[in-house]
């Protein structure tokens, strides 16, 4: 990892603490649940993203990204690489229409260098094949 990447890493805990999880998990086994999970833990505001249930976590969950009616700062994605550039291009509108939008994160394993340009493009932070849980913890040891 560059010291640069960690310095902007460290920015987005930092300042922002809205987190739209894209693929929220209702399995507590999963990344996509246990993650999120802690992120709560440390005080970040935790909006799930599942078209398939209702409530995640006992937080409601939403179908998309623009049905969010609060602001929503950091968009964590637990899809597959090639649903990125959907993802980015959902969050490119919601910015046009509510400016909120500040970091799109693609989780451990998640890449798509094509989302990555369209965020840029958008001036939005783009985080890829990072583990939310593993870099706050680095950065942190599990405070704050």
């Amino acid at each position: 990892m560059m010291k640069d990447e960690l310095g902007v890493i460290n920015h987005i805990f930092d300042t922002y603490t809205t987190i739209a999880v894209y693929g929220m998990s209702i399995e507590r086994e999963k990344a996509a649940n246990n993650i999120p999970k802690y992120l709560k833990s440390k005080g970040f505001e935790v909006l799930p993203i599942n078209p398939n249930h209702s409530k995640i976590l006992g937080l409601k969950c939403y179908p998309s990204l623009l049905e969010i009616e609060k602001p929503v700062e950091i968009v964590e994605v637990f899809r597959p690489s090639n649903e990125a550039v959907k993802i980015t291009e959902e969050a490119i509108l919601r910015k046009s229409l509510t400016n909120d939008i500040q970091v799109i994160w693609l989780q451990k394993g998640i890449t798509n260098n094509k989302a990555k340009k369209l965020a840029q493009d958008h001036d939005i932070l783009f985080i890829q094949d990072r583990c939310m849980y593993e870099m706050h913890n680095k950065l942190y040891g599990g405070k704050k």
